[in-house]
């Protein structure tokens, strides 16, 4: 076994180069024998082979899901979607958990499943792993980084599920125009990204990623959880907003324009990104100052009156929209778990840091 570990891959043994490192298999329904069948896609060792000769033993299975049972939501050519990976190399495994697990994804990746949303949000990072070159690595970690480069390129071209494929069609567009499509919102929120928006009163704030959907139809909304900070009447702390945006079609639109997006795309007139995000940031941390200040003023001086806003208050733990009021807004009624008036909740919210 040793020596044939050692022989040139095109010198050893028939049967040992039967198995090809990366086998992909096409899983369809067959109404006929009332049965999933699996069909093996031709060795892709064959035709010319390009970089370096990986070895035979089986680093991963990618397979192709055409048909599944009981799926009802159909697209394209009424096929369901999906596809999932078996890693059984373990140095791919390791290599892939140290990429992904800050998305979830466990410390050795021993399958995973599409939309392979870890590994979209580490992308970068994926193919600079896969091509980076590292002194006293040892021979099977750069085949890892090899074995890498295939997933990366199997899934970037011909991944089995279609809104991934659209995606990776349009990505390079998405990243030089600064623009996204619907479907793919979710590739621009990875849990922990700083957002900009203005929930409350058409003020801006910053708010921070919990989770989100991942591919969504034209036609539905695209909704996310996100934490804002806010007063409870005793102390501070995070507290879930639930975050909507609107279907707009299949067409590309800029990031920009979107009620929500990523705080590395704000930009003010005249001023470059960085320049614009160091001002914004100065402008919500005197405000923050003051937003403090009120919570905390002495028992008499928490009141306050406005007319024609909105009032938000709690209820199940997630920060609500109440009604608008002629008058000072009275949300009692919803649950509010906050000691002082409504009134001070709305108005500090309304001023207040993010």
């Amino acid at each position: 076994e040793e020596t044939q570990k050692e022989l040139p891959h095109e010198q050893q043994p028939q049967e040992a180069q039967e198995e090809s490192r990366y086998q992909i298999v096409l899983t369809e329904w067959d109404p006929d024998k009332g049965q999933f069948e699996e069909k093996s896609v031709p060795d892709l060792s064959s035709g010319t082979q390009i970089g370096p000769i990986p070895k035979p033993s089986r680093a991963f299975t990618f397979r192709k899901n055409l048909g599944t049972k009981g799926m009802h939501r159909l697209i394209e050519d009424d096929r369901p979607w999906s596809s999932e990976v078996e890693v059984v190399f373990p140095e791919l495994q390791k290599l892939l958990g140290s990429i992904t697990c800050k998305w979830g994804w466990a410390d050795e990746v021993t399958r995973c499943a599409s939309p392979y949303s870890a590994l979209i949000y580490s992308w970068e990072e994926a193919q600079k792993e896969a091509n980076a070159i590292v002194d006293g690595e040892s021979d099977d970690e750069k085949q890892a980084r090899d074995d890498l480069k295939e997933l990366l390129r199997i899934i970037s071209t011909s991944s089995g599920d279609v809104r991934l494929d659209r995606y990776f069609k349009s990505r390079q567009a998405f990243l030089n125009e600064g623009t996204i499509a619907h479907e793919a919102l979710w590739t621009l929120f990875p849990p922990g990204t700083l957002i900009v928006g203005k929930p409350c009163h058409d003020e801006t704030q910053i708010l921070f990623v919990e989770d989100c959907d991942t591919f969504v139809r034209d036609d539905d909304a695209f909704q996310m959880t996100c934490f804002i900070f806010d007063w409870d009447g005793t102390v501070f702390g995070r507290v879930p907003f639930e975050v909507s945006i609107d279907q707009w079609g299949g067409e590309r639109r800029s990031v920009t324009s979107l009620p929500f997006y990523p705080l590395e795309y704000y930009e003010e007139d005249g001023l470059t990104r960085g320049e614009s995000r160091q001002k914004l940031e100065s402008h919500l941390i005197d405000r923050g100052r003051k937003f403090v200040e009120f919570c905390v003023a002495p028992k008499g001086k928490q009141m306050f009156n406005y007319s024609n806003g909105a009032a938000y208050f709690y209820r199940g733990g997630t920060l609500l929209q109440g009604e608008h009021t002629d008058s000072s807004i009275d949300a009692s009624r919803d649950n509010s778990r906050s000691s002082i008036s409504n009134d001070k909740r709305a108005a500090a919210i309304g001023i207040g840091a993010s």
